[in-house]
């Protein structure tokens, strides 16, 4: 449930072993991952329409693209409980949209 956008070199890098990376969106940086447990079929490559603030746009593809669970190992996690978002499901990066 994260955005990693405008890293000049790297935004994610060793996420390996018991890691997982998933419902990320990328964009803009000098490279996305390297040597990293990314799971290509949850992960976005497009501009979160961010205003100066880091809020949300209107139309942005990061509005209600998040998770509440994960399903890793065997055992559920809860990313997000359901007091903590709005709309469908959470937002990704770190402000859920107003």
């Amino acid at each position: 449930n994260n955005i990693f956008a405008g890293a000049r070199v790297l935004a994610v890098s060793n996420a390996v072993g018991n890691s997982q990376v998933l419902r990320n969106l990328f964009w803009s940086n000098g490279a996305d991952h390297q040597d990293s447990n990314i799971d290509v079929a949850t992960t976005l490559h497009a501009d979160p329409l961010l205003d100066a603030e880091m809020r949300f746009e209107e139309g942005s593809p990061a509005i209600d693209a998040g998770v509440t669970h994960v399903a890793w190992r065997d055992s559920t996690v809860r990313v997000v409980a359901p007091a903590e978002y709005r709309g469908s499901a959470p937002d990704l990066g770190a402000w859920e949209s107003e």
